[in-house]
């Protein structure tokens, strides 16, 4: 019989380490004029450039988001005091992509070459994270077993069935952190196999679970 008033219970740890095979690229335009109008014309005539700059090399631009213009007044501080220099017009863009280095080169490329406003960050992820998780669960799942059944085991009992099971409600994300890619990172490698490794994705998870005690 089952004693529910008897019980085992044990945490299982889950890790999984996986190549990233998505990138999620943040696109960070921004540029000074001193006439606020043509602040705003150079930097709409820019992103409009981008656009056709990725359909020339072949990049694909499906999930281009481009982000509005805003403009702020621009100021140096100098002699005590601030100084008005002209104005700021910005925009945050992004777009996301199956990992390919081609792809990767070309976007690069365009900021150290053609576009010194533009600012990229690039952050490795997956494409399916769900099955990462599936993988992640099953793992932590194993190891809290393994566990209860040694312990059931050097105390002369069996374990019965499972009467619980939880795991932490934060929402995981299998993701590197935002790397930002300096201007000349394109020009110093030789080739794309001379471009920087991607970060693994790299994620572990806890479960706790009960088991029932057999007589």
């Amino acid at each position: 019989m089952v004693s529910s008033s008897r019980t085992i219970h044990v945490q299982g740890l889950g890790k999984v380490t996986l190549p990233p095979d998505w990138m999620k690229i943040q696109l960070d335009f921004a540029l000074v004029d001193r006439v606020q109008a043509a602040a705003f014309e150079r930097l709409e005539s820019s992103l409009q450039r981008f656009q056709a700059a990725l359909a020339e090399r072949q990049v694909p631009a499906d999930s281009l988001r481009l982000g509005s213009i805003r403009l702020q007044a621009e100021t140096e501080y100098h002699d005590g005091k601030h100084h008005h220099i002209g104005f700021r017009a910005s925009s945050k863009c992004n777009m996301s992509m199956r990992l390919a280095r081609n792809h990767m080169m070309a976007l690069l490329t365009l900021s150290s070459q053609g576009f010194p406003e533009l600012a990229v960050a690039i952050t490795y992820t997956l494409e399916h994270p769900e099955r990462a998780l599936e993988q992640l669960l099953r793992a932590a799942v194993v190891d809290a077993a393994t566990k209860a059944s040694v312990l059931a085991s050097a105390s002369g009992v069996r374990l019965g069935e499972v009467e619980s099971i939880n795991f932490g409600e934060s929402e995981l994300a299998f993701k590197s952190h935002p790397r930002p890619w300096d201007a000349g990172v394109a020009d110093r490698a030789d080739s794309m196999d001379g471009m920087p490794d991607e970060d693994e994705i790299e994620q572990d998870e806890t479960v706790s679970m009960t088991w029932g005690i057999v007589n």
